[in-house]
């Protein structure tokens, strides 16, 4: 709890202290480098097993570099999309490797991933995509 006080207080003396701006700054450096886990992990460990992928029938290992490259090529994707900082992406998938690529490249871009379950109703999803309104 002291520490939780502390933060506080410690955040509204640097609000009042620091523009805005180069707080929106610090601010969207710091989630950057929090969200980007992909790139991180690359750079740490890039040959390393990131994940075993057993979902179409036969066994792929990915590695932390095939995982970064995976959400790099998903992102310059969603860029040509016109999707946008704190834009909602929908998606319906199953369970698999590019699911984590999608995954890991909305985090990379500041986008707000929304899995939808693939066990709903076409009529929960209508629900759920009116709802969250995704780009």
């Amino acid at each position: 709890m002291f520490k939780s006080k502390t933060i506080k207080l410690y955040l509204e003396v640097l609000s009042n202290c620091i523009s805005e701006s180069i707080m929106q700054n610090f601010n969207h450096s710091l989630s950057t480098k929090l969200l980007d886990i992909a790139h991180a992990r690359a750079k740490i460990t890039p040959l390393k097993v990131a994940i075993i992928d057993r979902s179409w029938e036969k066994r792929e290992e990915y590695n932390f570099m095939d995982i970064n490259r995976g959400a790099m090529n998903v992102a310059l994707e969603l860029k040509s999309l016109n999707v946008e900082l704190g834009d909602r992406v929908a998606v319906l998938s199953y369970n698999h490797v590019e699911y984590l690529y999608l995954y890991m490249a909305t985090a990379k871009l500041g986008y707000i991933l929304a899995p939808l379950n693939w066990r709903l109703t076409p009529n929960e999803i209508a629900f759920i995509i009116d709802d969250i309104k995704p780009k």
